[in-house]
């Protein structure tokens, strides 16, 4: 509210409660208080707890602070949320609402009436160009997060995104004036990527947070309990294990570098004449040693810490030095206090509209007396006119007038009825235009879905893919994707893990009719087919029958990582099995499974097509090495008999000797023959899971 004197931002987070008080200083703002209270366990390692240890933190807040009737700001998690940008066509102004709500039904993935949402537009003065953001919770999960507040009295005015509330503080206070900035929120759970481009604005969530360095340290330190590990990781950098620790957390850091730079690269895809200028680092993980430092030699980029805001700090000299040491954390609940006060660049509220009406008669309530005194005052008035016009009426008794009065009554009688057969007009034209905007739904689906593929599969930079020992690297590369689209999927996600494998496709929209041997499988480590670990062929398929449409999708690939099949069941299937969309709504993989795992040096298939693609090679082209070869022939001498091919040969799948170069890595000039190939299939489901059925009751004891 634009009037606000004062104003709450809660945001609670998945490690603690952190509240901000904003009142007005003057033409600024200060600080009046600030609150951090600690849950007892984070959130993620609470499982049916949760709510509990949410409840707790808001009654403590709420008992030691005077709340009152002051109006707070509440922030949901981007992972839950949708938010969507999109470029508007040029449109007179007044039909914008009606093109964005057309957007917004073809963009969110659930019915309206099921979400609450809301959209902000961004232009620029001196553009034509108008960009709307889209912002939408389900219904069903605002009203919950809203419950917890309102069972402890707050007022909550606004609900608003953790990441848009990051942004509306960076923006209250300047720090990104100086051109497009990339605002880094790194919390305990995700990180969230917010772009501030002039007047626009990008959001991404990565799934890695602070409690992913934990994890890192739990699992490289047997023994360790999670909250050990957390306090390890706390103080790392005056720990006598900080070696040890760093080491841990390591592969952490580069996971986290590398979907910084492939958001980065994406945004430059789509942006081109934009370029990142600078990263703004917030979130409590950035107390993590060494963190900051990282980031800004791995982006190549000045990545600044932000240490405080423009609001005047707390007069009191405790909350100030609590404030002081959490103002990285206190971010997303700056800018919702700053949103409550009508201060925020992105005003959107994800409040469900029943409340936003209680609020808006609450505020008029004060007008209503006033109002009330001056209807009175003005009935009289209006009764005395009404009579003084009828005796007027009534005394006109030229026949002229009243011919002419009826005479405009039957003509906009004639209008009206025009009008009504305006309106009914033009079915078949209203239909066609439905089915061609028919024809836009679902063409986000597989432009995501990719995306979710090759963000699942780990990836170096381009100056890392040659680093270190060929078999240690944590690589992987997609070789193909190939699709079949079933209207109904039927038994195919509940067949046995044999059975399911025999779905494989082999070339796009064909089903492979062999079986696994036909792939080039068979064997051990050495070079056949790993099962999927955890899997047994002769598992009886489960029962059931799935009625919703999708994909069967097969995802070929190599890796260079010697670990083979274990390897890939770590970073690729589990991951694979994971993907979905804001909340595995637009769709989810149900099933995901390794059909085969093989070195390339027994797929004796793939062995001849590279040594063939090698002598086509040097038949077109000549041999790129031959005057060296020349030149070395000169002074070399003959091999006597028995001894072996010189170094650079090697025996082939069908016997003879071959170029080593024809089994090169075309990215580094390696050879690949002890690299594993291998295939994945998907189960991609439209939509999101069913809800799993509740267990049966237990039976009724027998009758005594």
């Amino acid at each position: 509210m634009a009037t606000a004197r004062a104003a709450w931002g809660v945001d609670v987070g998945n490690r603690a409660l952190k509240a901000v008080k904003l009142v007005r200083d003057g033409d600024g703002f200060k600080v009046d208080d600030f609150v951090i209270i600690e849950h007892e366990t984070v959130l993620s390692q609470s499982g049916d707890n949760r709510d509990a240890l949410i409840a707790t933190a808001l009654a403590q807040f709420v008992q030691g602070h005077n709340i009152k009737s002051t109006p707070v700001g509440i922030a949901v998690s981007g992972q839950q949320s949708f938010a969507r940008f999109i470029a508007l066509p040029p449109v007179e102004k007044n039909k914008i609402p009606d093109i964005v709500k057309f957007e917004a039904a073809q963009q969110i993935p659930f019915p309206l009436d099921e979400v609450e949402w809301s959209y902000q537009l961004f232009q620029n003065v001196d553009s034509p160009e108008v960009e709307v953001g889209l912002f939408a919770m389900r219904s069903d999960i605002v009203k919950r997060v809203l419950e917890a507040y309102t069972s402890v009295k707050l007022n909550v005015n606004v609900v608003q995104m953790s990441p848009l509330a990051v942004y509306n503080a960076m923006i209250h206070d300047g720090k990104t004036a100086e051109g497009c900035t990339l605002i880094v929120d790194i919390g305990a759970e995700n990180t969230d990527l917010i772009i501030a481009d002039g007047d626009k604005v990008w959001l991404r969530s990565i799934q890695i947070g602070g409690n992913s360095f934990t994890e890192a340290i739990v699992r490289g330190i047997k023994g360790t309990s999670f909250a050990k590990a957390e306090e390890e990781k706390r103080n790392s950098a005056t720990s006598k294990h900080a070696q040890t620790i760093l080491k841990l957390m390591r592969p952490v850091f580069d996971d986290l570098v590398s979907e910084i730079q492939r958001s980065i690269g994406f945004y430059a895809s789509t942006h081109r004449e934009s370029r990142i200028a600078k990263v703004l680092a917030v979130g409590g993980t950035l107390k993590v040693s060494g963190l900051q430092r990282y980031l800004q030699q791995k982006l190549n980029l000045d990545v600044e810490k932000v240490e405080a805001f423009t609001a005047t700090s707390p007069s009191d000299a405790k909350v100030a030095a609590v404030y002081g040491d959490n103002i990285l954390s206190a971010t997303a609940a700056y800018g919702l206090a700053l949103q409550v006060m009508g201060e925020a660049k992105i005003g959107t509220s994800l409040l469900p509209s029943d409340i936003k009406r209680e609020l808006a008669w609450r505020d008029k309530t004060p007008w209503f007396i006033g109002t009330a005194a001056a209807f009175l005052v003005g009935a009289g008035l209006s009764v005395g006119a009404v009579y003084m016009g009828r005796s007027a009426y009534d005394s006109a008794e030229s026949a002229q007038n009243r011919s002419q009065i009826a005479d405009a009554k039957t003509q906009a009688t004639k209008l009206d009825g025009d009008w009504t057969t305006v309106q009914g007009s033009g079915g078949p034209e209203k239909a066609l235009i439905a089915n061609l905007n028919g024809l836009t739904a679902g063409r986000n689906w597989w432009p995501t879905l990719l995306d979710d593929i090759y963000a699942a599969v780990p990836t170096a930079p381009a100056d890392k893919v040659a680093a270190g020992p060929r078999g240690e690297r944590n690589q992987v590369r997609i070789e193909a994707i190939y699709s079949s689209y079933r209207d109904k999927l039927g038994p195919i996600p509940f067949q046995s893990d044999a059975d399911f494998r025999r779905n494989v496709l082999t070339k796009p929209m064909e089903i492979a009719g062999g079986t696994i041997s036909e792939l080039g499988g068979g064997g051990d480590d050495q070079g056949g087919t790993q099962a999927d670990p955890g899997s047994d062929p002769n598992t009886a398929a489960a029962p059931g029958n799935s009625i919703k449409p999708g994909f069967l999708i097969t995802v070929r690939g190599v890796t260079p990582n010697a670990k083979g099949g274990t390897y890939l069941e770590q970073a690729v299937v589990q991951r694979l099995q994971q993907i979905g969309h804001f909340d595995k709504s637009l769709y989810h993989v149900s099933r995901a499974v390794t059909v085969s795992v093989t070195k390339i040096k027994q797929n004796s298939t793939r062995i001849s097509a590279m040594e063939n693609a090698w002598r086509d090679y040097l038949t077109m082209f000549g041999d790129p090495d031959q005057a060296k070869k020349d030149q070395d022939a000169k002074t070399q001498q003959p091999l006597p008999p028995g001894l072996s091919a010189p170094p650079g040969m090697g025996g082939t799948a069908g016997g003879g000797m071959m170029d080593a170069r024809a089994y090169a890595d075309p990215l580094t000039g390696e050879d690949m023959r002890e690299d594993w190939e291998f295939v994945v299939l998907l189960v991609v489901e439209d939509g999101p899971p069913t809800p799993e059925a509740p267990p049966a009751p237990p039976p009724p004891p027998p009758a005594p």
